[in-house]
């Protein structure tokens, strides 16, 4: 007795690619929020608690559900974490780094889907 699985579509489902959406845009969130905050003000926990509300809040307004965790992510790295370079460049090596990462992972689930 076989299954079949003729009648199975494996193509990316329509979470994976959400999932994919919310981490791009968050990530983008994330990068313009953390990159001013660093740019215009000292680093502080004022700061940071201000950016990552900022986040949150514009997340909320342009409906990007499941970003804040992304964005708050990203800000997180360009603010807490000490850098030799200025926060723009910092920013924009970040959201490279995770843009090529979301990419190469909905391009494998496509080529390869999981079959559970």
């Amino acid at each position: 007795m076989g299954a079949d699985f003729g009648d199975r579509d494996y193509s990316v489902d329509h979470r994976s690619k959400n999932a994919g959406v919310a981490a791009f845009c968050g990530n983008s969130v994330g990068r313009r929020t953390g990159s001013a905050g660093r740019d215009i003000f000292s680093g502080s926990a004022l700061v940071y608690g201000l950016a990552i509300f900022l986040s949150g809040l514009l997340c909320a307004v342009l409906r990007l559900r499941g970003a804040y965790r992304f964005a708050a992510i990203t800000l997180s790295i360009i603010l807490l974490i000490a850098h030799q370079r200025p926060a723009w460049i910092v920013a924009s090596h970040r959201f490279v780094e995770v843009s090529v990462g979301i990419a190469v992972a909905l391009a494998l689930a496509e080529v390869w889907p999981s079959r559970a």
